[in-house]
């Protein structure tokens, strides 16, 4: 009789146990681990994954299209732009609808989809740069799968792509709830709305602490004390460092000076120009800020030869890449392509006519004048190239591939 009781005992708590561990969040996670059909609006960071990004930001704007008269399309350099400041600045309602890796062919579909959605869009700035026309398109990977909205799949097949999937979601999560059950600390914060603001758009996966940085006298301090300590060769961002073998690894992996733009982002570029054109939205072509680091494995002839091609296509284009005092300094960044907050609060602020972000950052050119402009690119830009590297104590850029693409 002992026996038995024992024996109810341990079922019933077992399964109190379940039921408990399969809250809510867990039984949504265990059956829509990519938050597909279930739309959860809170979970545990365990629970996020990068995935989940474009489509909920497509669901929020279907959900909300009388909200935005600007949105941005960008890659991932466009999360994080202090937005809510930008829109006050400016006098703008904006939405930056970035998504990690994206370029051109993805920008096409979100475009139509939105031009005929977003009731009061006035305005599409296009964060661009010469890699998104470089890169192959990967619709295998869903990371790069769009919402069905925007792509006109079915959404059984948006499901079951999403769904048949090793749940690395799933078990990451049940892992924090496991821990929660047995009284083990855990981190408590949560990500809203899929790890985005739903006001603005932008990621808050990683914190307040760098959305929402800003550079003070005492962090310059910290790190210009950290690079004057570093070895030679050692290449110092904000927020990483690049060590000599890394940047030489890099030299060889990367797409190099003399890969060719991809025919399908060109013609999917020249299709969402013509489309905002008949549409009546304005659009703004902004080439974004590229550190004087990331140019040194680039082919400077075939950058222009870029610029010249998106300016021919939008008209006029503003160009933030021209080396200044702000691409020079690699504390401005996050690593060796992404720009922090406050940069790019400074370059949407020109874009959108605020007086408040100064003229002496970024230059509107015109595809009329635009070959004055190359020449400056050719003779004055490469020459800060050049003074840049030469400042470096790093023998892997001076004299590697850098030097060499840098005076081409």
């Amino acid at each position: 009789m002992d026996q038995s009781r024992a024996i109810g005992f341990f079922v019933s708590f077992a399964i109190t146990a379940a039921a408990a561990f399969f809250s809510y969040n867990e039984a949504s996670l265990l059956l829509d681990p990519y938050n597909v059909f279930w739309r959860r609006t809170e979970m545990p960071k365990a629970a996020w994954a990068i995935e989940q990004f474009r489509s909920a930001k497509i669901r929020h704007l279907a959900n909300n299209p009388n909200l935005y008269d600007t949105l941005i399309l960008a890659d991932s350099r466009g999360a994080m732009a202090r937005i809510r400041e930008v829109s006050r600045d400016t006098n703008t309602r904006l939405f930056t609808l970035s998504a990690s890796a994206d370029a051109p062919v993805g920008f096409l579909p979100k475009v139509r989809w939105a031009t005929g959605t977003q009731t009061k869009l006035q305005k599409v700035v296009l964060l661009l740069e010469l890699g998104q026309f470089q890169a192959e398109p990967r619709h295998d990977l869903l990371i790069f799968h769009e919402h069905p909205y925007v792509s006109g799949e079915s959404w059984l097949s948006y499901y079951w792509t999403f769904s048949n999937l090793p749940y690395q979601t799933f078990l990451t999560s049940a892992r924090y709830y496991v821990k929660r059950l047995l009284g083990v600390q855990v981190d408590a914060a949560v990500l809203l709305n899929s790890g985005f603001d739903p006001q603005t758009g932008e990621t808050n996966a990683w914190g307040r602490a760098y959305s929402e940085f800003e550079p003070t006298a005492e962090d310059r301090a910290q790190f210009a004390t950290l690079s004057s300590s570093d070895p030679p060769g050692r290449l110092r961002f904000h927020n990483s460092v690049l060590e000599p073998d890394v940047v030489s690894e890099l030299a060889r992996e990367r797409g190099g000076p003399s890969a060719p733009m991809r025919k399908d982002q060109v013609e999917s570029f020249i299709e969402l120009i013509a489309l905002l054109r008949n549409r009546g939205i304005q659009s703004e072509c902004v080439v974004i800020p590229v550190p004087v680091a990331g140019l040194w494995s680039q082919s400077i002839a075939l950058r222009l030869d870029w610029m010249r091609f998106v300016a021919e296509q939008c008209g006029t284009i503003w160009d933030f890449s021209f080396p200044s005092p702000i691409t020079s300094d690699t504390y401005n960044y996050w690593d060796v392509s992404h720009f922090l907050p406050h940069v790019a609060k400074m370059m949407l602020t020109r874009v959108l006519g605020s007086d408040a972000a100064g003229s002496d950052f970024g230059a509107r050119i015109s595809a009329a004048n635009f070959d004055e402009y190359r020449h400056r690119w050719e003779v004055v830009g490469r020459q800060m190239i050049r003074r840049w590297f030469a400042s470096l104590r790093s023998p892997v850029l001076t004299n590697g591939p850098s030097d060499h693409a840098a005076t081409r």
